[in-house]
């Protein structure tokens, strides 16, 4: 659980502009980094580090490795090893406010999903290393407060998972190594 209060966050023109327009009271601070033109668009504006109300994060990081010597399996010669790794994280909360009265919740969405697994697979035998690894990301919100009436279909993103594999192999001076990432190349 980590919260942050007078956090300092990176904000673009586009944080200033939702800030100001989406608080119930317009600070000024906030409503004066940008100008419009006499058409409404945005004519000047600041990108900057900004000391925000607040920001809270719960979640957790749960870990599993397991190292499988070959020669266990297959007596009298050396196969090499097998690594299996389990990696997951669950974001249960990262909540921002950037005035201390307004909020906007992250978890969920496509930059913080409420879940994220990972497992690889490694297999090394003298200079050679081999990887398979797969992420698997759940159906989450495109962003915060994403629905059918403020965000362009699909506001929901599937879940998909984006598998990759490398290769490695060292020459002692010299290390090549090689892959591909998103085996698949599909879109959730």
């Amino acid at each position: 659980q980590i919260n942050l209060h007078a956090a300092l966050e990176q904000f673009t023109i586009q944080n200033f502009v939702d800030t100001c327009f989406d608080s119930t009271v317009q600070p000024a601070s906030l409503c004066s980094t940008f100008t419009r033109t006499p058409q409404g668009f945005l004519n000047t504006g600041l990108a900057e580090y900004y000391n925000a109300g607040y920001l809270n994060y719960r979640g957790e990081t749960y870990k599993a490795d397991y190292i499988l010597p070959l020669e266990r399996i297959f007596d009298g010669r050396s196969w090499g090893t097998l690594k299996f790794s389990i990696d997951a994280t669950h974001n249960r909360q990262l909540a921002e406010s950037v005035t201390g009265f307004d909020y906007t919740a992250y978890q969920g969405t496509t930059s913080e999903p409420s879940w994220v697994s990972r497992l690889d697979v490694r297999y090394a035998i003298q200079h050679l290393r081999l990887l398979y690894s797969i992420y698997h990301f759940p159906t989450a919100l495109e962003g915060p407060g994403a629905n059918i009436t403020n965000t362009p279909i699909p506001y929901n993103v599937k879940s998909n998972s984006v598998p990759s594999i490398s290769a490695e192999y060292d020459f002692h001076q010299l290390t090549l190594r090689t892959g591909i990432q998103d085996i698949g190349d599909t879109l959730p």
